[in-house]
Parts: structure tokens; C-alpha cells; sequence
């Protein structure tokens, strides 16, 4: 072929590559269903779609931690509603053995019943959700409470972040219910009840009806703040699910070709290759009859 001849073939070869890959690249994008799939199918669209699975991943990230977290609080909700119960109980015991009509060995049973309900009183205050120790405060990784019944945990919120830079406490004051923080110290009191049903001690028994009852109190109001808690993280959760589904949208939008748009570019770009293709023919075949002359 003269030069002439040759950079026609060269121009009409490289016309059909160029073809087969549009056409391979249509193909893939009509059955992947997405338009943009590298930084060359947009550089701008292609940018947006990685910030935006940035946020998704946040947004996700968020909505399963304020999950994990209400499910710590509606542990500590039930677990301070147990709590109540044992107290409960205590000062019934004390009730019924403030009377001086019963025995002292009925009362000596009632002293180990009152043992045995502060051991289950510590096991609640230990008790381990997803995240640690969930009346630890910030020490989640430690009981709070230890054997002899002292807490050694701290008030500190656990924060976790809601928003953009916005932050709620995720847990409740574990000091406060089972500490003399929040007015009595309900190892202590439950320790002394049974001393004092022991010892036969009518007045001290009666004497801790009061305190039994505050105690109760205490437990009760450090509830009502879990229930408040879970309220706000559930709402918070809410809000990050709602956004997340709205950012995964329009992630999707953005990906996604028009199906029919992307059938007629292949229509038209398999009419392109098929027409480079008449045009190569006919560049060898002019290339053939002048080589013969």
C-alpha cells in the first residue's frame, strides 16, 4: 500500500478499536446497570459518588452505634426494674419481721433471704451489654461493683455522636442508683438488714423501712432516665436511617444510566462500528487494485 493508503487503514483501524470498546463499554454499563463505574465516565460525578459513600459509611456507622447503644440502655432499664423488685422484697422481709409475733429462727431465714438478694443486687449492678459494663460509667471493661458490695466505677457519660459533631450521653449513673450518691448506699443498707434480722433487732428493722424505700427511689428515678435515653437514641437512629436511605438514593441515581438512553447510544455505536468496518473493506480493497497496477 502507498503512504497514502496506509494512514487511511491506520485512521480506520484505530476508528474500529475505538468502536469495540465503546461498544464493550456500553455493554458493561447496561449490565451492571451503572453509568459510572471509573473517574473517566465523569470526573465530577465520579467524585460525588465517592463522597457520598463516604457519608453513607458514616451514616451507617452512626445508626448502628446508636442501635447498640439503646440496646445498652433498655438492658440497664430492665435491669434497674429487677433492681426495684429485690428492694422490694427487702423491705417486705423488714416489714414482716419488725413484728415481734414471729420467731427468731423465721427471722434468721429472713436474714439469708436478705443475703441472697444483695449477692443478686451485685449481679444486676455487673450487668454486661454490648459495649462492657453498663453502670461502669466510662469504665466498661470493669464491674462496678465489687465483691464486698463497694462501686468503683465513675458518673462519666458514655457520648456517642448523633449528628455531625453533636454528641448525647449513651448510658445512665450507674453511681447513683447503687451508691450512697443517690442518697443511700443499697449494699450497705441490705448488709445491715441482715445484721439486724439476725441479731433480732426489731427497732434497726424498722428504722430501715424509710431507707429501703428511698433506695427504691433512687432506682426508679436512674430508670426513668434510661427511658428517657432510649427515646432519644431511638429518635436519633431514626433520623440517621432516614438520611442514610436518602444519601444511598442518590448514590444510586448517580450510578445508574438511563437503560433505554444506554440501549440507543449501543444502537448507535454498533451502526458507528459497523460502518468503519464498510470503510476498512474499502480502503483494502482500493488498497488491492492499486498494488495490482
Amino acid at each position: 500500500m502507498r503512504v497514502t493508503e496506509n494512514m487511511r487503514f491506520l485512521h480506520t483501524s484505530r476508528a474500529l478499536q475505538e468502536g469495540a470498546e465503546r461498544m464493550l463499554e456500553l455493554s458493561t454499563q447496561i449490565a451492571s446497570g451503572q453509568k459510572i463505574t471509573k473517574p473517566s465516565d465523569s470526573p465530577a460525578v465520579y467524585a460525588s459518588i465517592v463522597r457520598r459513600s463516604d457519608l453513607i459509611g458514616r451514616l451507617s456507622s452512626r445508626q448502628e452505634t446508636l442501635d447498640r447503644s439503646a440496646s445498652d440502655l433498655r438492658l440497664a432499664e430492665g435491669a434497674l426494674a429487677s433492681a426495684g423488685d429485690l428492694l422490694v422484697r427487702a423491705r417486705e422481709l423488714a416489714v414482716q419481721f419488725a413484728d415481734p409475733t414471729n420467731a427468731q429462727p423465721e427471722r434468721d431465714a429472713a436474714a439469708k433471704e436478705v443475703a441472697a438478694l444483695r449477692q443478686q443486687l451485685v449481679a444486676v449492678a455487673n450487668t454486661k451489654g454490648q459495649r462492657g459494663y453498663i453502670f461502669a460509667g466510662t469504665q466498661t471493661t470493669t464491674p462496678p461493683v465489687d465483691a464486698s458490695g463497694t462501686f468503683v466505677g465513675d458518673d462519666l457519660p458514655l457520648n456517642v455522636e448523633y449528628a455531625d459533631g453533636q454528641y448525647t450521653p449513651s448510658n445512665v449513673d450507674g453511681k447513683f442508683a447503687f451508691s450512697v450518691k443517690g442518697g443511700t448506699d443499697p449494699f450497705a443498707l441490705l448488709a445491715q438488714l441482715q445484721l439486724d434480722l439476725s441479731a433480732g433487732n426489731l427497732a434497726a428493722i424498722r428504722t430501715s423501712l424509710t431507707p429501703l424505700e428511698a433506695v427504691h427511689q433512687q432506682l426508679t428515678l436512674v430508670r426513668t432516665d434510661a427511658g428517657v435515653g432510649i427515646n432519644r437514641l431511638d429518635s436519633s437512629s431514626g433520623f440517621a436511617a432516614t438520611a442514610l436511605v436518602h444519601a444511598e438514593g442518590l448514590q444510586v441515581e448517580e450510578k445508574q444510566g438511563d437503560i433505554a438512553e444506554l440501549a440507543t447510544q449501543m444502537t448507535l455505536a454498533q451502526a458507528a462500528y459497523e460502518r468503519s468496518i464498510n470503510v476498512t473493506r474499502q480502503v483494502l480493497n482500493m488498497a488491492t487494485i492499486v498494488d495490482k497496477f
